[in-house]
């Protein structure tokens, strides 16, 4: 793909898991898991794109808090 660059999204916990996945436009799902037993907040950030909306979960445009074993994912975009 030319010109493709990657999404790299940075979090400041590591008992949060982030994968992105590309869609067909511009735009990118990220989506957040909670590996822990317990409540996990973290603020992260994105190498390129900014934050749209939430699609589920307890996401702003800078933090996700997830309930023990929860997911969260949110839409990305240029």
């Amino acid at each position: 793909m030319a010109g493709f660059m990657p999404l790299a999204v940075r979090r400041e916990n590591d008992r949060i898991g982030m994968t992105v996945h590309p869609l067909e436009n511009s735009e990118t799902l990220v989506i957040a898991v909670n590996y822990s037993k317990d409540e996990q907040k973290t603020r992260y950030t994105l190498s390129h794109k900014t934050f749209k909306k939430a699609l589920h979960g307890n996401v702003t445009d800078s933090t996700v808090t997830l309930a023990p074993y929860e997911s969260a994912v949110f839409l990305v975009g240029e």
